[in-house]
């Protein structure tokens, strides 16, 4: 009849659709299975703290799955992922003995910017990207000080003014990065824009270059310093914007280390 080889075909679309879609639940379910099953092994017989298990069953979570979705559980992104979320769970369950002090003083400055990576794909607010990683800094702190007392004290320096003191210290480091640092900023359309500071003006604004060496942008040392602390602007190759007191309790220890052999 008249029009039947449209009706026909316009079936043969719709199963093939359905069809589809079809496949694309399973996938997702099947994903969403192995992400889980990831999880469960990680925190197997470990209790951390309510903020990372919240952090890896959340956040971490969603992330694990796009990655799985995208890359495949074969993958280097998904492996790579996984650990960050196994040393994400070491690091608040260390031995108190001073090999693992030693190797928790040098990992969280990476595993800090590991995990603010890996949020910022998740989490599209860049102020709860920040609060999430204050927490965190918090959380370390208090496993660093733990049973020292003057380590306890020596970061709690200056805190009773601390809101205050931290923006400056924010102002002051900026101020004092070195040229050639590489750090990743928000551009002017939205993008993320990897520049080199390449100096500085009479002013004291801070200017940055491309890998070509051109001319791409410039900033105040406060907006700058602002931009870090809401996420929008990282450093690439340098850990020296962490949280003051916990910025403090790591010195400390690496001065310790070298001067007794800790």
């Amino acid at each position: 009849p008249p029009g039947g080889g449209g009706a026909a075909t316009s079936v043969a679309d719709e199963t093939r659709f359905a069809a589809r879609a079809v496949r694309s639940r399973d996938r997702v379910e099947a994903a969403r299975q192995r992400v889980s099953e990831e999880i469960e092994r990680c925190l197997e017989g470990r209790r951390p703290p309510a903020l990372i298990e919240q952090l890896i069953r959340d956040a971490w979570a969603r992330l694990l799955l796009l990655i799985h979705l995208s890359d495949g559980a074969d993958s280097e992104n998904w492996v790579r992922h996984c650990a960050v979320m196994e040393r994400l769970v070491w690091s608040v369950d260390t031995p108190p003995d001073a090999t693992s002090r030693r190797r928790l003083v040098l990992e969280i400055p990476l595993l800090l910017h590991e995990v603010a990576d890996g949020l910022r794909e998740v989490l599209h607010d860049p102020f709860e990207v920040s609060k999430v990683l204050r927490a965190l800094e918090a959380e370390y702190l208090n496993c660093l000080t733990r049973g020292d007392p003057g380590l306890a004290q020596f970061s709690a320096r200056n805190d009773d003014t601390a809101a205050a003191s931290h923006r400056e210290g924010d102002v002051r480091r900026v101020a004092a990065l070195p040229e050639g640092t590489w750090m990743e900023i928000g551009g002017a359309q939205g993008e993320r824009l990897r520049v080199r500071l390449a100096g500085h003006t009479a002013d004291g604004r801070l200017i940055f270059a491309n890998r070509a060496g051109f001319k791409v942008l410039e900033r105040s040392t406060e907006a700058l310093a602002a931009a870090v602390a809401d996420g929008q602007a990282k450093l690439l190759d340098d850990h020296e914007l962490l949280n003051d007191g916990l910025s403090r309790v790591i010195r400390r220890l690496v001065e310790r280390r070298a001067g007794h052999g800790e």
